[in-house]
């Protein structure tokens, strides 16, 4: 598969992307260098194998004095919580799961880090994902990084 510069991309099956998700969101964490929120489910052998989780989300403060060593930081941007990584189970989908990892992600943002805005990435074909977090008060603004194609969506914090 060709990207929108010509070049060969690998393109991974759901699983594999699925499985990246869950190594950076376990490296971040393991690093210490992003914050991460799960679901879990009680009483039920659907979700054992990964220990009952059956939704994350993941972040990592930026553009800060307190964001940890060698973060990615973006000009022209205050501090700001940026959303990682988020993935619900299909079969979890569309029941409130995902916005209740949203409300934790901005209640420790608001609480616990120096954040103005709350930022994050999201491919505009997501209609799910974009849904939710317009939901969950995000706008979308101008992309500040060239690197990607996926659109920037933002919500200031009060």
């Amino acid at each position: 598969v060709n990207n929108y510069m010509g070049k060969a991309v690998f393109l991974p099956s759901m699983a594999d992307a699925e499985n990246r998700i869950i190594v950076d969101y376990a490296e971040g964490l393991k690093r210490e260098k992003d914050v991460g929120f799960v679901a879990m489910a009680e009483k039920t052998t659907k979700f054992e194998p990964s220990g009952g989780i059956m939704a994350c989300v993941d972040g990592q403060l930026r553009n800060s004095p307190k964001s940890p060593p060698d973060t990615q930081s973006i000009e022209n941007i205050p501090a700001h919580f940026h959303l990682k990584n988020m993935l619900v189970h299909d079969s979890m989908r569309r029941k409130g799961i995902g916005m209740l990892l949203m409300d934790a992600f901005e209640e420790y943002a608001r609480t616990k880090t120096d954040a103005e805005l709350l930022t994050l990435e999201v491919e505009e074909e997501n209609e799910g994902a974009v849904k939710l977090y317009e939901k969950a008060g995000f706008a979308f603004t101008k992309n500040p990084t060239t690197f990607t194609k996926r659109k920037f969506m933002t919500k200031k914090l009060e």
